[in-house]
């Protein structure tokens, strides 16, 4: 199928401009920018609102913590039509979010790059390059992350390694969701929305005290379903797939892919037991039953399906002797079969259509690219199943009026099912499915302090994470020549110690230290087998074999274990040039654990490593509110040295992470808001990076650009409310998305490249008098682009496949509030 894209540079040069401009004219603005106190919500004459954020374990203005942050409102999000974190990569500079993975098919998975920084792959034995914590309490599996964002007070996206105060995992960067506290009255809201491909999404909240002044509750939910919008095909003819006859977990097939079936629901309650004591109960689930992500056969190349041609259309007689007639003339399956091992054994392939013309094999080539938009002819399993729950309780407690305490206690527990025929195909070549179950809990205990008449903000802590869990692999390649089974067993415990010191050493110059220890014991072990025992029908010697006595096992089922040390460093200054301008400069450090390449499609003796990676990053920037909060400006450079990349590369069949590379990463990001009136807000937002290998190891595969790391990016956003005769109003909300070419894997793999994309989205919205209720019509992807978001170069196998965005919807809602 191809794709036109069209190359819209203008929004692009006028958010350049428009940055290069302000950047110019702030200390003239400043000169004439009224000293007003911070505090309230608007001037007089209509200025922007303040944004309260926790990205230094305490509350602060935005505007007053100097780290690079991208805050999110409720209403901000509401009006972009976005309901789960995977969508603000759009509007953040120098964020990338794709809310999927290569070959997974899951849609809760979350791949998020900050900074060129990330991870987009599922695997249990990888760590996220970028943090997700909800509530303060961190998600460390990027299945099960893809957070809706329901009864949402804000979402900050911190930039740049946050090993201090974060710790590990956050090298990119973090995203910290933070809810909403129950009312102190009887109150609630709920939304309908209807739109395109019959979506319905309903949620809402309600308030209930429970005891005045000493116990609220709230209760907080959300159903969302969709029709797919990727259909697949019936190929036609008469033939045999073999399709549901391989080991699985789940054969589930629908007739569509890109649908949605999931929900949530959210519980609090918060218990003010002393005037300085409060807890917080928090209890979550949500349920995912949807369709797998789109994936199609973009190209069919060399590779193992060139032996699967042979063997189905080559007479047994020809083949005999030698490896391919081994190969292709004995059963598909386990030689022996074991109790505890699931197997399933189906016919030779050697000359399958010679000997039997009713039972006609499809030849893998290029027919089945298709030529409709938003078509594939897979008859494999597609789904993504993934159920999530968890509770957490948290502690606030002032000791006096310099000190307080707090404690998060946290369990989460995930269980996983998806499956995806990457390809697209009506045979099986590449249909991978994947079950994983984990569960977690952690403990973190604050120390947050105000010294020498609030000249000195400490914050100093202890940190406990225990996870543990199982992943196991069922693939299918090239007509189950093929056929992986691979059971993963994991448990890590992390144990980490913190503090900050922010010290005021004048009115205007402060300064900031930091230090995290962290200890990360990693444990695993693997057992991933090849139940057809291609390698040894190939000839691999027996002896060569982790178990000589059984030709299925490739990986050795060992014990192991792997114990990681680091100190993550911060230093930083910031000066207040103007009550409304604050300068900055930091240094930051941020770790990734280390681990294990679990994927082996040859016999291997020991479990390969690799090693943590690590980054440096050095930031100079400036936030400003000027002209009595009508203009905000908010920008930063920024230089990342980058070491010991883990990386993940196709290797013959296997994809393996490896340390693949040490990189140095250099950019600027701008967020600018202009409110002139009460009623209009404009934004625009900037970002440019540039990522480059400064070494690349022997025999790595990368190419040049990073991973889901456009090199340019823009957003601009317009909202205009006009008010009725009535009172009651009518808003407008626009936006507009820019990014330059994004390469989906390490290879950059041609077909992989996300071209130039613009992506614009705009909403109508009516409130009546009493702000009561609302409607609101709106329409996502306006000018309907598309582009492949994730996919994979299966090389050894022989195929290309990718997985497309969602093309133009329209929808709407109907929202209300007592």
């Amino acid at each position: 199928m191809k794709m036109i894209h069209v190359r819209r540079m203008r929004g692009l040069r006028a958010a350049a401009l428009c940055s290069a401009s302000l950047l110019a004219a702030l200390p003239a603005l400043a000169q004439s920018a009224p000293a007003t106190a911070p505090g309230a919500n608007t001037s007089t004459t209509g200025g922007l609102e303040e944004i309260v954020v926790t990205a230094q374990k305490r509350s602060e203005n935005l505007q007053k913590v100097p780290i690079a942050i991208t805050a999110f409102t409720n209403e901000t999000l509401e009006r972009k039509g976005i309901t789960d974190i995977s969508s603000l990569g759009k509007f953040a500079p120098s964020v990338e979010i794709v809310g999927t993975s290569p070959f997974s098919g899951s849609t809760q998975v979350l791949s998020a790059y900050v900074r060129g920084i990330g991870q987009n792959d599922f695997a249990f034995n990888l760590d996220p390059g970028v943090g997700v914590y909800v509530d303060g309490v961190y998600y460390a599996r990027t299945v099960g992350a893809v957070v809706d964002l329901l009864d949402l007070d804000h979402v900050e996206i911190l930039k740049g390694p946050q090993g201090t105060l974060f710790g590990r995992n956050t090298i990119g960067g973090a995203i910290s969701v933070v809810t909403r506290d129950p009312g102190k009255t009887f109150s609630g809201r709920g939304e309908i929305t209807y739109g395109q491909f019959n979506r319905i999404d309903i949620n809402g909240t309600v308030d209930l005290p429970l005891i005045e002044d000493k116990l609220y509750s709230q209760l907080s939910f959300s159903s969302k379903t969709r029709d797919g919008f990727f259909h697949y095909l019936t190929y036609p003819g008469t033939y045999q797939n073999d399709i549901g006859r391989f080991v699985r977990p789940d054969d589930t097939h629908y007739n569509a892919a890109g649908g949605n079936d999931t929900q949530n629901l959210r519980g609090k309650l918060k218990w003010n037991v002393t005037p300085d004591v409060t807890f917080r109960l928090v209890g979550d689930l949500m349920i995912s039953n949807d369709q797998a992500t789109p994936s199609q056969l973009i190209t069919a190349e060399p590779g193992l399906v060139d032996v699967y041609n042979a063997c189905i259309n080559t007479p047994a007689a020809v083949l005999a002797g030698g490896p391919l007639g081994t190969l292709c003339n004995t059963p598909r399956g386990l030689p022996q079969p074991h109790a505890d091992i699931p197997h399933q054994i189906l016919p030779p392939l050697g000359g399958i259509n010679f000997t039997d013309p009713g039972n006609y094999h499809l030849p893998f080539d290029n027919r089945f690219v298709p030529t409709q938009r938003d078509t594939a002819y897979s008859t494999g399993a597609g789904y993504s199943k993934v159920n999530t729950y968890g509770f957490s309780g948290t502690i606030d407690a002032h000791l006096n009026d310099r000190i307080a305490l707090k404690s998060i206690a946290a369990y989460r527990n995930l269980d996983s099912r998806f499956a995806l025929d990457v390809p697209g195909t009506p045979i099986p070549i590449g249909d991978h499915a994947f079950t994983m179950k984990q569960f977690q809990f952690s403990e973190e205990v604050q120390a947050i302090g105000s010294f020498l008449d609030n000249r000195l903000k400490s914050v100093a802590g202890l940190y406990y994470f225990h996870e543990q869990g199982n992943l196991t692999d069922f693939v299918q390649f090239a007509g189950g020549l093929l056929q992986i089974y691979g059971p993963n067993r994991f448990k890590t415990d992390s144990y980490a110690a913190f503090t900050q010191q922010d010290f005021k050493l004048t009115d205007k110059l402060g300064l900031t230290a930091g230090v995290r220890y962290t200890r990360d014991e990693k444990y695993f072990k693997g057992g991933q087998r090849d139940l057809n025992a291609l390698a040894n029908k190939l000839g691999y010697p027996l002896f060569l074999h982790p178990d000589p006595t059984d030709p299925t096992l490739y990986f050795p089922q060992t014990d192991n274990s792997l114990k990681f040390n680091n100190v993550s460093f911060k230093a930083g200054a910031n000066y207040q040039i103007d009550p409304r301008i604050l300068t900055y400069f930091s240094f930051s450090q941020g770790y990734k654990a280390g681990g294990w390449t679990t994927r082996a499609t040859t016999p291997i003796l020991t479990a390969p490593t690799f090693k943590p990676e690590k980054a440096e990053t050095y930031e100079l920037g400036v936030k400003s509110q000027l002209f009595d909060r009508k203009v905000q400006a908010n920008i930063a450079a920024f230089y990342t040295n980058y070491a010991d990349l883990q990386v993940t590369v196709q290797q013959g069949v296997s994809p393996v992470t490896l340390n693949a590379a040490q990189a140095e990463i250099k950019g600027i990001e701008a967020e600018l808001v202009f409110a002139p009136v009460r009623n209009l807000t404009l934004s625009s937002t900037l970002g440019y990076i540039d990522a480059k290998y400064t070494r690349k190891d022997a025999g790595t595969t990368l190419g040049n650009q990073f991973v889901n790391t456009p090199k340019f990016a823009a957003s601009f956003n317009i909202d205009y409310e006009y008010t009725l005769a009535s009172r009651g109003s009518v808003v407008f909300h626009g936006d507009y998305s820019h990014k330059s070419s994004i390469a989906r894997d390490g290879e950059n793999t041609p077909q992989l490249i996300t071209p130039i994309t613009d992506v614009i989205g705009a909403l109508l919205s009516f409130h009546n008098p009493t702000d009561v209720w609302h409607l609101d019509v709106g329409v996502t992807n306006l000018t309907d682009e598309r582009f492949f978001v994730s996919g994979q170069n299966q090389s050894g196998i022989g195929y290309i496949g990718g997985t497309i965005n969602r093309p133009r919807e329209w929808y709407v809602r109907a929202g209300f509030k007592f």
